[in-house]
C-alpha cells in the first residue's frame, strides 16, 4: 500500500511540475495579442476606403473613419441610396494570401441611429459574386462595438449556389473587403469604423493544454487519497 502511495505521489508531483512549466512558458505567449497581418486605424489620416453613396471623413477631424448617409426620402424599389458598401482593396490591408486561419476584426459606432442591417462583405478578383456574413448591429448609439469574424467556415459567408471549393479559391484571391450598411430611417446618419484588422488569433490552445494537465493532476491527487484511505 505504501508503494502505491509513493508511486501516486511521484506521479502527481511530476504532473504538477509539467503543468507549472507549461504555464510559465504559456503565459507570455497567451498574454500577447494575436498576430496582426494588416490594420487600418486612421490615426494618421486616409486609408484608401471608398463608397458609392455615403460621404467618408477619413480621419481629418478624428482618428477613425466617419461614414455619413445624407438625408433622403423613404426608399423605393431599387433605390441605391438607402444602403452602401464601404470598402477597401484587399492588398491595401494585407498583400499576402488570405487563409481560413485568419480573423477580421473591427470597431463600429453609430451616432444617432443604429443600422437597419450590417454585413461584412468581400469578393475575389476572379469571381464577381460577393461573400457576405450578416452580423448583429450595435444595440445602442454613441458606443463602440467590437466585432471578430472568422474566415474558417465557408458556410458563414456563402451566397446562393456557392461551394466550399469556390470559397477557398476566392479566399486565395481576395480583391476587396468592406462593410455593408443599411440605414435606419431617412434622416442623416453617421457611423464610425475603426481598428479594421486581419489577424491570426493568439495561441489559446496552450492554456487549454495546461488546463487539461491540471485536471489530470487533480484527478491523480484524489486517487492517491483514496488509496491512502484504503
Amino acid at each position: 500500500m505504501r508503494m502505491l502511495s509513493n508511486m501516486g505521489t511521484r506521479a502527481v508531483a511530476g504532473r504538477l511540475l509539467y503543468v507549472l512549466a507549461v504555464c510559465i512558458f504559456a503565459f507570455p505567449l497567451c498574454s500577447m495579442a494575436g498576430v496582426i497581418l494588416g490594420e487600418m486605424d486612421w490615426d494618421s489620416g486616409a486609408e484608401g476606403w471608398s463608397s458609392s453613396y455615403t460621404t467618408l471623413d477619413d480621419g481629418v477631424s478624428q482618428d477613425w473613419l466617419a461614414i455619413t448617409f445624407p438625408t433622403t426620402v423613404e426608399p423605393e424599389s431599387g433605390q441605391d441610396e438607402w444602403s452602401d458598401v464601404i470598402y477597401v482593396q484587399a492588398e491595401d490591408l494585407f498583400a499576402g494570401t488570405w487563409t481560413t486561419d485568419s480573423f477580421i476584426e473591427f470597431d463600429f459606432w453609430a451616432e444617432d441611429e443604429t443600422p437597419g442591417a450590417l454585413q461584412v462583405q468581400w469578393s475575389s478578383d476572379t469571381n464577381s459574386e460577393v461573400w457576405a456574413m450578416v452580423i448583429t448591429p450595435p444595440s445602442s448609439t454613441q458606443e463602440w462595438t467590437t466585432y471578430e469574424l472568422s474566415l474558417s467556415d465557408w458556410e458563414d459567408w456563402m451566397y446562393p449556389g456557392s461551394t466550399e471549393d469556390q470559397y477557398l479559391s476566392d479566399l486565395s484571391t481576395v480583391d476587396w473587403i468592406g462593410i455593408y450598411i443599411y440605414r435606419d430611417g431617412p434622416d442623416e446618419q453617421t457611423y464610425g469604423l475603426d481598428n479594421f484588422k486581419l489577424t491570426i488569433p493568439e495561441p489559446a490552445e496552450i492554456f487549454m493544454l495546461a488546463s487539461a494537465f491540471i485536471a489530470s493532476a487533480m484527478s491523480m491527487r484524489k486517487k492517491k487519497k483514496r488509496l491512502e484511505k484504503g
